[in-house]
């Protein structure tokens, strides 16, 4: 896993496959990203079917806090060899204030299957201009990875 800003890392990794979903007032539980991308990788423990692949991500547009502009998801038997199972785009606008968390949810294609789940949201990185903040540094706040949700 990609490791988060110390300042938001209380539950780390554990935090990203709990079953728990933050609200976006709870920021100190969520993992926060300071201009760089998220990634990491779960181990569903078997081979499954996969039909449906998430992120919950949080806007807080106050604190430069956006939604990636897209989210890939990859599945792998073997933890080694990935292929790509979907993406997932904001259905949110990045001018919507928040605060709010929202799950980026992608449909896999038919018979994907797979013990091994990559995540890899990305970071605005520098905060676009026409957004509040514009110029600045953009953050990127993760919570769940959801597996057939």
């Amino acid at each position: 896993m990609t490791e988060p800003d110390p300042r938001f890392s209380l539950y780390g990794a554990a935090g990203l496959v709990d079953g728990e979903l933050l609200e976006a007032d709870r920021t100190w539980r969520w993992l926060a990203y300071i201009q760089r991308d998220f990634e990491a990788v779960i181990d569903l423990g078997r081979i499954i079917p996969i039909r449906q692949l998430g992120l919950v991500c949080m806007q807080q547009v106050f604190h430069g806090v956006y939604l990636p502009p897209e989210v890939e998801f990859s599945v792998s038997a073997d933890n080694s060899a990935f292929v790509p199972a979907g993406v997932a785009r904001p259905d949110v606008p990045p001018e919507v204030e928040g605060p709010f968390a929202t799950s980026m949810l992608a449909f896999v294609p038919d018979g994907v299957m797979g013990r091994y789940v990559r995540v890899r949201a990305v970071n605005r990185g520098t905060i676009p201009a026409g957004l509040l903040g514009a110029g600045g540094k953009a953050w990127l706040m993760v919570d769940e990875i959801l597996v057939n949700p």
